[in-house]
């Protein structure tokens, strides 16, 4: 690793093991399971009786296998999914307890989501993919015209996409693709982002570049992470690590 990444990655270590103020939750599982039907008679729990509490600043890592129910515990935390039992609470509030408009203002005012897949539309353009969150936001909440661009190109700035604005999908790189993904989840300022594996398929550097990112955004925006890996090294940088076993969540002990 170069001297540059070594320091990157020292500064993000001290910044993700000091989340400040832990006191007010933002995020709350109580009791949640999701089972899905496969059939007349046969189901699945894919999340079973998870409780969790998270709080504001933290950056909170998951790993765990595939299939052991890591994307299906993000979108529940997301308002994607509803439980089949339990509840989850945002400030408080029980997700499901809120209409159908408030939940979508949850989605698209409160949380910023990393998907694991590619999520960029291929017509438009970086800067035009990141303004895109803007476009649904409530009318009393919406930034529009040129401040709205303005903040779009900014976060574009910030993640080392300032001369791709203008570039297609297809012209990014996997990384560059990641990095304007993760602009466009900031661009509605979140108290809370989820991020469904947002280092897949990357190089190493690339992948200690976005990590030391999100671990300064974390910081110095107090912002809430739940992010779900399969990079065990990365979990030190965390304040705290979980696993997804079978549906079931449990502190992950570090080396």
């Amino acid at each position: 690793m170069s001297t540059q990444g070594e320091e990157q990655m020292a500064s993000a270590t001290n910044l993700a093991q000091n989340p400040g103020d832990r006191k007010q939750p933002v995020l709350a599982l109580q009791e949640v399971t999701k089972t899905y039907s496969l059939g007349r008679q046969s189901t699945v729990e894919a999340v079973r009786g998870v409780s969790l509490s998270v709080a504001q600043g933290e950056f909170v890592m998951i790993t765990g296998r595939s299939g052991s129910g890591k994307t299906t515990l993000l979108n529940l935390m997301a308002g994607l999914t509803r439980p089949t039992s339990g509840r989850v609470l945002f400030n408080g509030e029980d997700l499901w307890g809120l209409s159908d408009r408030q939940r979508s203002t949850y989605r698209n005012q409160r949380v910023g989501f990393i998907f694991q897949f590619p999520s960029l539309i291929g017509s438009l353009t970086a800067v035009e993919n990141v303004l895109l969150p803007t476009m649904f936001a409530p009318r009393d909440r919406r930034l529009d015209g040129r401040p709205a661009r303005q903040r779009a190109e900014e976060l574009l700035g910030i993640v080392g996409l300032s001369d791709r604005v203008a570039a297609r999908p297809r012209q990014l790189s996997a990384g560059q693709q990641k990095r304007a993904v993760i602009a466009r989840a900031l661009m509605n300022e979140p108290s809370l982002l989820l991020a469904d594996e947002p280092t897949a398929d990357l190089d190493e550097r690339t992948e200690r570049e976005i990590v030391a990112f999100l671990c300064e955004v974390q910081q110095r925006r107090n912002l809430t992470i739940v992010m779900v890996t399969h990079a065990g090294e990365l979990l030190r940088l965390a304040t705290r690590a979980l696993e997804m076993s079978e549906g079931t969540l449990s502190e992950k002990i570090r080396s």
